[in-house]
């Protein structure tokens, strides 16, 4: 038996009112609202109730059940910029205080924007020293921002307020092209960049030098663990800039191969249903994450990440989307996501 019809079985025989009398007509509908609509931001779903006085009445997107309301004014703040831009099913369901049932339905198409932009560096302009990037995000939510040079990836930034204070010592003198590039709540991309110049005569510490060449040696090698590739051979750091640009570049080859999971479109969607990437046990229901990981899932498939890490809220998206992407080769699919698989089209 379905949740709602357990629900209702429950309402009838608590109420034990009489049923609806010849002739009584009750009809539910969205008020404001019609078929094929587009919408973005939050939408004020109010339910239009004819011919009876009502109960309660359940708001229902994608066949998942998002509020119920049980006075005036039947109303249910619907906020779009955590789903998915495309079509989506509004579904209403009504009980009358006499036990009468109605019930409607639209499709509505969700258009929300995402945009970035560069605060205080303009195209063109040469740049010394340390440079204070924070990068503005205006539509949608960002989930995280990448901060580039050159395509190869500077910093990763996931929390307000979004700000990386740029060392260009350690890059080489001349033109570059900073980047930002963001991924949205829903899954939308949008990027901004301009293209700079770096100022000549600058130089940094041996000590920096090799503090971040073991840096970018260390991301490349735990994106190759991520992904389960083998690790790229080192030597002692020497700490020469020509050697911070070979780690780096390493990097940045490693983070485009990990900025791609084969199944990328697909976890976000499911993401989209289950919760947020830093939910920690919501609902005291020992699942994590974006991807909602109980306890036997982040030990069997990700042990080293949850003995470094703790629980996947602690794990980076990527990070997330890569230890589902072992579970779905390893022959589960999609299938440890039944409800949210579902709705995505996946099983």
């Amino acid at each position: 038996m379905s949740v709602r019809a357990l629900v209702t079985a429950a309402a009838f025989a608590l109420a034990a009112v009489p049923a609806a009398s010849a002739g009584t007509t009750f009809t539910v509908a969205p008020a404001g609202l019609t078929d094929g609509q587009t919408v973005s931001g939050v939408v004020q779903i109010q339910a239009a109730l004819d011919g009876a006085p009502a109960q309660r009445v359940e708001f229902s997107i994608d066949g998942r059940l998002r509020a119920v309301a049980q006075s005036a004014p039947f109303a249910f703040a619907w906020d779009t910029s955590q789903e998915l831009n495309g079509p989506h099913t509004i579904e209403l369901w009504a009980v009358a205080a006499d036990g009468t049932v109605a019930s409607a339905e639209i499709t509505v198409v969700v258009s929300n924007t995402f945009q970035l932009a560069l605060d205080g560096i303009a195209d063109g302009q040469q740049l010394q020293g340390t440079v204070h990037v924070t990068p503005q995000v205006t539509g949608l939510g960002a989930q995280w921002l990448e901060v580039l040079v050159d395509g190869e990836l500077r910093a990763t930034l996931t929390r307000l307020p979004y700000a990386f204070d740029w060392n260009t010592a350690l890059e080489t003198a001349g033109p570059h092209r900073l980047t930002i590039w963001g991924v949205a709540v829903g899954g939308a991309v949008s990027q901004v960049s301009v293209q700079i110049v770096v100022g000549a005569g600058q130089s940094a510490d041996l000590q920096t030098l090799v503090a971040k060449t073991l840096d970018f040696r260390a991301q490349t090698w735990a994106l190759q663990q991520l992904m389960r590739v083998p690790r790229t051979p080192s030597a002692a750091p020497s700490g020469t800039l020509a050697e911070l640009v070979l780690w780096r570049s390493r990097a940045a080859a490693a983070r485009l191969q990990a900025s791609h999971p084969a199944h990328f479109d697909d976890w976000m969607c499911i993401h989209s249903h289950e919760a947020g990437w830093t939910n920690h046990d919501t609902g005291h229901n020992g699942h994590y994450g974006g991807l909602q990981m109980s306890f036997d899932f982040m030990r069997g498939y990700a042990p080293e990440l949850y003995a470094a890490k703790g629980t996947a809220d602690r794990w980076t998206p990527l990070e997330q989307m890569w230890v589902a992407e072992r579970a779905w080769a390893s022959g589960r699919g999609f299938h440890p996501w039944p409800e949210t698989a579902h709705m995505c089209g996946l099983v």
